[in-house]
């Protein structure tokens, strides 16, 4: 039958197709496979039609469907070997400094290239040298300034402007036309440092408030000690939820995490680096991740070799793969854990115990959020800018 689905016109398997469908006939889940396969739309349903026009699958054929589409599936060709492995993130920003700028007028589609190649995308992977990631939340801050200067650009166009004519009383204008505006801000110094805006332009100031702590003290402690001791809650989420509430972690570092994390120093691990020592009820619910899967539909529908000696502590479907953040924090919120809120309470609590040199160190936040949350906590850190100041 796995022959049926996936032959060519000469109803023969390609050497692509045999990979796949020799993995898929190993599956441990057999019955979600036939399910799988039946479904008009989809992976299955992707596979076929490249198979099918003697094709064979690649990350570029892939990014002609929705990414909702075919991203478990493209997760899956890269586990078995049949895609090389790419930083997904950064590949989806490529896709879209294409589509974008071939859905603006001829007359501005080079400006956008310029500013989406060799600046967005350019910072982007400059990013990822050197940190190693670039996260989900990233893209999506990048993507929103590609979009506000394409909309600004689109704008100007209708308006028979170029960049060059951009005055203040025209940017004012389109304001009004795009509530996203405030995304067109790198957009705008851009094109400035390079001359080719000529007028000074100013944005509105933007309206920042402070993190609404909705969690208390108290409630953020008998959150912690259910994460830490409640035996009925499951083991994957009660160490996401004590990381959480105790360092305030984002949840996008927090599933990336892998046994490599864990570095034991005496007789207790630490995490992340800096390193950070953890208390003994930490330790031991670490010490049990990753957990076995609650149920048998989260087993990978696919299996893999292991990812390359280490193992991701919240693992996700995919055999390489961590779980999903998104996917987390809904599991969280069915529980009683929300996630802004349990990390507000955590991040107001470290401003409040500890000096923000310390906060910028341990935690990963820059200098400027650590002393919004050390203002929000109600503490002055005058002293610390001043130093910091002089290492600048």
């Amino acid at each position: 039958m796995l022959t049926e689905q996936f032959a060519g016109a000469s109803s023969q398997l390609s050497p692509q197709a045999q990979i796949v469908t020799d993995a898929l006939a190993a599956s441990r889940r057999p019955h979600s496979v036939m399910q799988w396969l039946a479904q008009p739309t989809g992976g299955a349903e992707v596979l076929r039609t490249a198979y099918r026009r003697g094709e064979d699958v690649t990350h570029e054929f892939l990014d002609q469907y929705h990414g909702r589409t075919v991203w478990s599936l493209r997760r899956t060709l890269v586990d078995i070997g049949v895609l090389p492995s790419r930083v997904e993130t950064l590949a989806q920003l490529e896709v879209r400094i294409t589509t974008i700028t071939k859905e603006l007028p001829a007359s501005q589609r080079r400006i956008l290239l310029t500013y989406g190649t060799w600046w967005v995308l350019r910072h982007a992977q400059r990013q990822h040298e050197r940190t190693g990631r670039f996260t989900s939340s990233q893209l999506r801050g990048a993507q929103h300034r590609l979009t506000a200067a394409a909309h600004l650009l689109g704008w100007l166009d209708a308006h028979h402007l170029t960049l060059e004519q951009l005055s203040q009383p025209h940017l004012e204008c389109w304001i009004e036309d795009y509530p996203l505006w405030q995304h067109v801000a790198d957009f705008l110094r851009w094109t400035r440092r390079r001359g080719i805006t000529r007028h000074e332009l100013r944005l509105p100031p933007r309206v920042t408030q402070d993190p609404e702590i909705v969690l208390s003290d108290a409630d953020r402690w008998e959150l912690l000690s259910r994460c830490l001791h409640d035996g009925d809650l499951a083991v994957d989420l009660r160490a996401a939820g004590a990381l959480l509430l105790l360092y305030g972690f984002q949840l996008t570092r927090i599933v990336e995490l892998t046994n490599e994390h864990l570095t034991p120093t005496g007789r207790r691990p630490t995490l992340t680096s800096p390193v950070i020592a953890v208390p003994p009820s930490m330790r031991r619910l670490l010490d049990q991740l990753p957990a076995p899967p609650r149920d048998p539909s989260a087993l990978a529908l696919i299996s893999a070799p292991t990812n390359g000696g280490h193992s991701w502590l919240f693992p996700g479907r995919s055999t390489k793969g961590h779980i999903n953040a998104s996917v987390l924090s809904t599991h969280l919120r069915q529980q009683g854990i929300s996630v802004r809120a349990s990390r507000n309470a955590a991040l107001i609590a470290l401003a409040a115990d500890l000096p923000a040199s310390v906060v910028v160190s341990l935690f990963g936040l820059n200098i400027t959020t650590a002393l919004q949350w050390a203002r929000r906590a109600g503490r002055d850190w005058n002293a610390f800018v001043a130093a910091t100041a002089e290492l600048r």
